[in-house]
């Protein structure tokens, strides 16, 4: 009986199956190289740290979730609209506004509910008003660039002592101990209530960033 000649060539059959079984082969020669690369940069990771990055993590920390808050309008009250406020403080039923612009700047008493005002006083045109804080019968209003801090009685206005600082004058509120202030970075600065100096500094950080205003 005479033997089949043996061409080389495979069956067309056999040659599909081969052919679809490519692409599978380079799929998994790439997983098995991202593999791979994924377990040099942990190794990296663990001699450069000493440790792993599962374990330093732990050991860090992760950053505390901030939450986002959204604020919803339940009622608006008439407002000077000449009035540029810059700090607010409520006390007793009353409220007091550092109303702040260039050459135009002024402390007010201010009645909450209908928005008149009930008190005034004119600060010197040189001072852009900003930041208010009470402390209990002194008034602290900061000003922008000029770096004062000025200081009033709280039921006459009459005018205190003031005080000098470093920088520029945003933010002022006053935490039952110290007074908090701000200047447009991320750096808020505790001063002390009877004399405005300072008694400590806390950078305010979002997701690891520096927060500016």
């Amino acid at each position: 009986m005479a033997r089949k000649r043996r061409t080389g060539h495979r069956p067309r059959r056999a040659r599909e199956a081969v052919a679809s079984r490519g692409p599978i082969r380079l799929w998994a020669l790439s997983v098995a190289l991202f593999a791979l690369f994924v377990l040099a940069v942990g190794a990296v990771w663990a001699e450069w740290t000493g440790t792993t990055p599962r374990a330093a993590q732990t050991e860090v920390g992760t950053p505390p979730v901030v939450r986002t808050l959204r604020v919803e309008v339940v009622r608006t009250k008439p407002h000077d609209q000449d009035a540029y406020t810059q700090g607010l403080v409520w006390w007793n039923n009353q409220l007091f506004e550092s109303a702040g612009r260039r050459d135009r700047s002024s402390l007010r008493r201010l009645d909450p509910l209908t928005g008149e005002v009930q008190q005034r006083y004119e600060v010197a045109p040189e001072y852009w008003a900003e930041g208010l804080a009470l402390v209990d019968d002194r008034l602290f209003q900061i000003t922008y660039t000029l770096e004062r801090v000025l200081t009033y009685d709280r039921d006459s206005f009459s005018p205190g002592k003031t005080f000098c600082y470093d920088g520029e004058g945003w933010g002022l509120c006053y935490d039952g101990t110290r007074l908090v202030m701000s200047d447009g970075t991320e750096r808020l600065t505790f001063r002390d209530p009877t004399t405005f100096d300072v008694i400590g500094h806390q950078t305010v950080r979002l997701r690891g960033q520096p927060l500016r205003i």
